[in-house]
């Protein structure tokens, strides 16, 4: 994002630069650009904002042209945000349209997220650098070491499901669902490797897990949507030959879990996973990121965020 062509200037309130974590460009769209090399079924363009005294212009920013299909028309997708800009969502839980910037109430009060809170693991054995365990099932990986502690729950706390949808179009790093005798429950887990080999006070670590874990709020919304997208993922997976999915559970017990949406409950929970994120030196500017993580999923959909860092 820029103004006149300058990173990080003009947005009040900001200091030297922002980080965005979601933009949206409305319901009823669809934006394409050339398929990625590898087979890969994700889309991106990047776009560059330029803040003029005439408001804002959207200039790509390299890659393929992309456009957008609206009723069989199809538009540069430049153009098309001229008219119709997106909602830009900040980490600390800002909004910018066009030239507009809205801060949610409350939150110059907003109370920083308790330091208490951040469950601290024992990383011993895991590369806190190296975040997925990818086909080979790297066994010192993030997204290993989650699979791990979820496998080992017992009792009522253990999970039918443990899937890990890591990838480009991921629900999150590491799915859990399970059924109790009125309700599914579904656990969403988003990893991210540290920037550093040791536990620190970065807010780098932090930014992108965060934005992560605020866009889960559409699943909350639609369950039905996340099954949908696990099995069609999990098919595609196995088409190519790859290995499952699955680390508990299948695509049977996965089809029977959303039978029973119907008449279950839906209790959903997000998980930032973040092993660079030291409980002890976390600062005031890493427990407001959190809070306001926390306060957009509660206030926009009603999930519970936990933490998961180091010492």
């Amino acid at each position: 994002m820029s103004e006149g062509g300058k990173p990080g200037t003009g947005l009040k309130g900001f200091g030297s630069y922002a980080a965005i974590v979601a933009a949206h460009i409305g319901p009823g769209c669809v934006a394409s650009s050339t398929p990625p090399a590898g087979g890969d079924d994700s889309r991106s363009a990047d776009f560059e904002f330029r803040f003029g005294a005439n408001g804002v212009r959207y200039f790509p920013a390299g890659g393929p042209p992309a456009y957008i299909n609206i009723g069989g028309r199809r538009t540069p997708l430049g153009d098309w945000l001229a008219d119709n800009p997106p909602w830009v969502h900040f980490a600390n839980g800002a909004v910018l349209l066009d030239n507009e910037l809205f801060f949610p109430q409350g939150m110059t009060g907003r109370i920083p997220y308790p330091r208490e809170r951040i469950a601290a693991w024992d990383w011993t054995g895991t590369a806190i650098r190296k975040e997925s365990q990818k086909a080979e099932k790297r066994p010192d990986s993030v997204q290993h070491r989650v699979i791990r502690h979820l496998l080992a729950l017992t009792g009522d706390e253990a999970f039918d499901i443990v899937l890990d949808d890591d990838d480009a179009g991921e629900v999150a790093d590491v799915v859990a669902i399970r059924a109790t005798q009125d309700r599914i429950v579904v656990h969403l887990y988003h990893c991210k490797y540290s920037e550093k080999p040791e536990p620190g006070a970065r807010l780098d670590d932090l930014y992108v897990v965060c934005g992560q874990a605020q866009k889960c709020v559409r699943w909350r919304d639609d369950a039905e949507a996340l099954f949908r997208r696990l099995q069609s993922r999990e098919g595609k997976r196995l088409a190519r030959a790859a290995p499952s999915r699955f680390e508990r559970g299948d695509l049977a017990a996965l089809r029977k879990l959303e039978s029973m949406l119907r008449s279950a409950e839906r209790e959903f929970a997000v998980f930032i996973v973040q092993p660079g994120l030291s409980r002890a030196k976390a600062e005031g500017d890493h427990l407001e990121l959190l809070a306001a993580t926390e306060t957009y999923l509660a206030e926009t959909s009603g999930m519970p965020l936990g933490v998961i860092g180091s010492q």
